[in-house]
């Protein structure tokens, strides 16, 4: 493998796999201490979506209602994609 060097920081590094110092971002982090029943993640700017039920990441969902007010008990629906839900 070649080695390049970045031209902006001065290191050396493989052609595809270098992130100035400078250029990366910070990660945001949310620590439990136990896991949550429901956690629902959007990136900013993006349709991708994550989602975590009873700590565990759920696969292959379409669509998901939730229900939340204040002081009441959240319920929610999730619509899956027929035969995206195995984890891989």
């Amino acid at each position: 493998m070649n080695n390049y060097i970045c031209n902006r920081c001065g290191e050396s590094c493989g052609k595809y796999n270098h992130v100035c110092e400078e250029n990366k971002k910070e990660k945001f982090a949310l620590t439990f201490d136990e896991p949550p029943a429901l956690v629902f993640v959007q990136e900013r700017g993006s349709n991708k979506v994550k989602v975590f039920q009873d700590g565990k990441e759920l696969h292959g969902v379409r669509s998901i209602d939730i229900n939340a007010s204040v002081g009441e008990v959240t319920t929610h629906n999730v619509e899956y994609i027929t035969g995206h839900t195995d984890m891989k």
